[in-house]
């Protein structure tokens, strides 16, 4: 999983585990699918977001907009 993530979603059961280890294994599975897909669209969201450091440096509505939207995910995943 850790090195060929997207190659594991592709290939991992279809039907949900309900049993012991197989339901760990399944879980094990949507944890690291979870996090793939965090990093494909933060990845996205951090390079934008390093261009305009500077102006985000000097503009607070922006911090705080930054902190609502980073705060909403936060809730979101949680």
């Amino acid at each position: 999983m850790e090195r060929n993530s997207q190659r594991a979603i592709q290939i991992k059961p279809t039907t949900k585990q309900t049993i012991g280890v197989e339901k760990f294994a399944d879980n094990f599975v949507a944890y690291y699918e979870g996090c793939y897909y965090l990093q494909q669209k933060w990845q996205q969201a951090v390079a934008k977001l390093k261009q305009a450091k500077p102006e985000i440096k000097e503009n607070q509505d922006w911090q705080q907009e930054l902190d609502k939207l980073c705060n909403s995910q936060l809730q979101i995943i949680s």
